[in-house]
C-alpha cells in the first residue's frame, strides 16, 4: 500500500495550514452547537458564533499569508480551501440556525441552504473568477446568519437585563424581533441566502473582487465586539447597569455588520443591473 503521508506533508504550504485551523475552528463551532442543545443553552450557541468568526480570521489571513510568502496555488490547497470553507461558512451556520431556532422543519431550510452552498463552493472551483465571480460568497452568507443570530441574542439579553426606561424602549422592537424569529421567517431567510450563492443576478467584478477582504475585516471589527461580549458575559462581575450599556452597544454593532452584509448583497445586485445595460 502507497504511504501518500510524505507526499501531503510536502504540499502543504504555510496558508494552507492556516485554513486548516479554520476547519479546526467550524468543528468547535459545531460541538457548541450540540453543546448548546444538549444543555439547553443558548449561550453556546454565541459560542458556535464566535468559532465562525474565528474561521473567518482564518479565512482573509490566508490569502495573506500566500502573497507574503509568495506561495503559488496547488491542487492539494485548493480542495483544502474548498472544504474547509464547505465545513466552516456552509455545515456550522446550518447547524447553529436549526438548533437555535427550535429544530423541527426548520432541516429544510437548513439542508437547502447547505446544499446550494455545496454546489457554490463546487463550482467555484472549476469557474473563471479572474475577472469577476457570480454569486455571494459563502463567508458573507455565513457573516449574515450567524450577525442575524447575534443581533437577535443580544437583544434577548437587554431585555432580561434592563430596567426602567431602557426595558421600556426596547420592549417596543418585541414584534419586530417575534417576526425575525419566526420559522416561517428563519425559513424564507435561509433559503433566500442559500439561492444566492448560485444567482447569477449577483455579480462582482474583479476590482471588487479584489476588495472583497475589506468586506471581511468590517465583519471581523463586529464580530470581535461580539466575541469579547460573549467571553465576558460569563466571567466578570460588573453592576447590571454597566451590562446593559455594553449590551446596548454590541447590539447596535451587530445591526451595522448586518446591514454591512446586506449592501454588500446589494452591490452584487447592482452590479448585475448595471453590465446588463452595458
Amino acid at each position: 500500500m502507497v504511504n501518500h503521508l510524505p507526499r501531503i506533508i510536502k504540499l502543504i504550504r504555510v496558508k494552507d495550514i492556516v485554513t486548516l485551523l479554520g476547519s479546526f475552528f467550524a468543528i468547535l463551532s459545531i460541538l457548541s452547537t450540540l453543546t448548546g442543545i444538549f444543555l439547553n443553552n443558548d449561550y453556546y450557541y454565541s459560542l458556535a458564533c464566535m468559532f465562525i468568526f474565528f474561521a473567518i480570521c482564518t479565512d482573509t489571513i490566508d490569502g495573506y499569508i500566500a502573497r507574503k510568502f509568495n506561495e503559488g496555488g496547488n491542487e492539494l490547497g485548493i480542495q483544502i480551501d474548498s472544504l474547509s470553507d464547505c465545513i466552516a461558512f456552509v455545515v456550522a451556520p446550518a447547524i447553529l440556525m436549526y438548533a437555535a431556532y427550535g429544530g423541527g422543519l426548520l432541516f429544510i431550510p437548513a439542508g437547502i441552504f447547505t446544499m446550494c452552498g455545496v454546489l457554490r463552493l463546487a463550482w467555484f472551483n472549476i469557474e473563471d473568477t479572474t475577472e469577476g465571480y457570480i454569486g455571494i460568497v459563502t463567508p458573507i452568507t455565513a457573516s449574515t446568519v450567524i450577525i442575524y443570530f447575534l443581533t437577535n441574542y443580544f437583544y434577548l439579553q437587554i431585555i432580561d437585563h434592563a430596567t426602567g426606561a431602557v426595558l421600556t424602549f426596547y420592549e417596543n422592537f418585541n414584534v419586530i424581533n417575534s417576526f425575525l424569529t419566526n420559522k416561517l421567517t428563519i425559513t424564507i431567510f435561509m433559503i433566500l441566502l442559500g439561492l444566492s450563492n448560485l444567482a447569477d443576478f449577483f455579480r462582482y467584478t474583479k476590482k471588487v473582487r479584489k476588495k472583497r477582504g475589506l468586506w471581511k475585516y468590517y465583519i471581523i471589527i463586529a464580530g470581535i465586539s461580539a466575541i469579547l461580549m460573549i467571553i465576558l458575559i460569563n466571567i466578570a462581575t460588573f453592576i447590571s447597569e454597566l451590562w446593559v450599556v455594553i449590551y446596548i452597544i454590541i447590539d447596535i454593532w451587530s445591526i451595522i455588520a448586518f446591514f454591512g452584509c446586506i449592501a454588500y448583497i446589494f452591490w452584487g445586485l447592482y452590479t448585475w443591473y448595471r453590465l446588463r445595460g452595458e
